[in-house]
């Protein structure tokens, strides 16, 4: 069915008007038996097999959009909810309109147990991914478009806030959404030196079902493995073709606490699928920076951070009274040379 205006005029069905909208509803996109696995089409270039390979499928809930009981019960009362749509298509693609198709909007959550139900509770925002609404709700989040080298793009999101009642560390929260590059990306580098004192780790990726893999095979659902130096990465696509890849139209999140301030730096993507070059580095962004003499976060070395270092002069981790954001060296012990990097960077 095809609407919109006045002057819409109408093709055969296979494809919509000039001035014409597509009037689909989740009844009609839901239908099961016309679902097939995303991994078959390119969203680069909108090409995709038709009719689709599908599995067969069984049940209410195949083939469609599942989401974990323990993520809608809402955890807060600012909690907030959206629902995001991409359409593919390959004359927009050739046309080059295809980083624009896109669109969010707000829902309201209610239920309990097995059943929950989504109500829209505000307006569409047109041609922009959902993790533009995470900037939306806090201002101090930074987001930067990376384009892959196949001409996808990926939409990074950051933010860092100092912990409250816990002296010089800091917690970094990152979003990655792969909009539509088929090459996936396999490693995210947030940077930071060797050696954090890290406090808490965390990694949120999706669950794959239905057979939504090459031979009717899900995708693996490993959890991406990190390194103290912030780099997390799942297999090489020579090691596992169906490794946990950042596929088109998801977003993965990454998350630290860890004894560092930040410091604008660029993060680096690895590119999955063959590709020269085989990563692509995000414009400067929040990451775990060198200490320079802040203890406490407050954005300047000063006699407040002088006092915190001389109160725990001698000491080494383990030992009372030692302080993590005072050995700015990393090497276990509060000496000297911490105290001549507080005295370089003092008064900046």
């Amino acid at each position: 069915m095809q609407n919109c205006c006045t002057d819409c005029a109408p093709r055969d069905g296979s494809q919509l008007g000039s001035h014409c909208s597509d009037s689909n509803t989740g009844a009609i996109v839901g239908t099961q038996s016309g679902l097939g696995p995303k991994w078959q089409v390119n969203p680069v270039t909108g090409v995709f097999s038709y009719p689709p390979a599908n599995p067969a499928y069984s049940g209410t809930v195949a083939r469609r959009l599942q989401a974990r009981i323990p993520e809608l019960q809402p955890s807060g009362a600012n909690d907030q909810y959206f629902v995001e749509g991409i359409v593919i298509s390959a004359d927009d693609a050739v046309a080059g309109n295809g980083a624009n198709n896109a669109s969010y909007r707000p829902v309201s959550l209610a239920g309990s147990g097995q059943n929950w139900n989504l109500a829209l509770s505000g307006s569409t925002v047109r041609g922009r991914p959902a993790i533009y609404a995470w900037q939306a709700a806090d201002q101090a989040v930074r987001i930067e478009p990376v384009q892959t080298p196949d001409g996808g793009w990926l939409i990074v999101g950051a933010r860092a806030n100092p912990l409250p009642g816990q002296a010089g560390y800091w917690h970094y929260e990152y979003a990655v959404f792969n909009l539509n590059s088929e090459l996936a990306i396999r490693s995210f580098d947030a940077g930071g030196p060797v050696a954090l004192e890290i406090q808490s780790l965390g990694f949120h990726d999706v669950d794959y079902h239905s057979g939504d893999g090459p031979g009717n095979v899900n995708f693996a659902g490993t959890d991406w493995t990190v390194s103290t130096r912030l780099t997390w990465e799942t297999e090489t696509f020579d090691q596992n073709q169906s490794a946990n890849a950042l596929r088109w139209g998801t977003l993965y999140n990454f998350r630290v606490d860890v004894a560092a301030p930040p410091s604008d730096q660029a993060l680096v993507l690895g590119v999955f699928q063959p590709s020269t070059p085989d990563s692509v580095a995000t414009p400067p962004l929040p990451a775990p920076g060198l200490r320079t003499g802040d203890t406490n976060g407050d954005g300047i070395a000063d006699l407040h951070d002088l006092a915190n270092l001389l109160a725990a002069f001698g000491t080494c981790a383990g030992q009372e009274n030692f302080r993590p954001d005072c050995d700015f060296d990393r090497n276990g012990c509060i000496e000297l040379a911490d105290l001549a990097v507080l005295l370089a960077w003092f008064g900046r």
